[in-house]
């Protein structure tokens, strides 16, 4: 039985494939490591987990979501006059990606648990590189309709996800 209000947040380009099971606790997901290589890369060591906030479970009376906004508002002014310092900071970071960052973040205030790579789409992990274990965590298939990746083959990528749970 849960006894608080909990708010859970997808991307709107993620479809559920299964049923997802969490941690009712301010969660959120991680990049795998082979997704990780693509993302942002913190030099200094100081923060160990690469978020990915298309998927968020959170508690409403923590206030998660006003703290992330208060630091990427934060985080955006200091950015924009002060971008050097970022590109010293950090590896594969760019703009679009403060959003990530700032949540990265806010996990050095606030406890945060880790939901594993949940995801499968054309920008993930390819299905054939993933475990049992990894396919086992897998929720949602999340993909964009970008003319850049109108070659993705989204049902090929159900196909074998449905034939690898078999």
């Amino acid at each position: 039985m849960l006894h608080h209000d909990f708010l859970i947040h997808i991307d709107l380009d993620m479809y559920v494939m299964r049923e997802p099971q969490f941690d009712w606790a301010n969660s959120c997901m991680v990049y795998d490591p082979i997704q990780q290589t693509d993302e942002r890369i913190h030099n200094d060591g100081s923060v160990t987990d690469t978020y990915n906030t298309c998927l968020m479970v959170t508690k409403r009376e923590d206030q998660i979501f006003t703290k992330w906004w208060d630091k990427l508002v934060k985080l955006d002014a200091h950015y924009k006059a002060s971008k050097e310092y970022y590109d010293a900071r950090y590896t594969n970071l760019d703009y679009r990606k403060l959003e990530e960052l700032s949540f990265d973040l806010l996990s050095l205030d606030v406890k945060i648990h880790n939901i594993p790579n949940s995801i499968f789409g054309e920008t993930y992990t390819p299905i054939a590189d993933m475990t049992q274990d990894e396919l086992d965590h897998v929720w949602f298939h999340h993909y964009h309709i970008y003319p850049q990746l109108s070659r993705y083959n989204w049902l090929r990528d159900i196909r074998e996800w449905n034939n690898r749970l078999q």
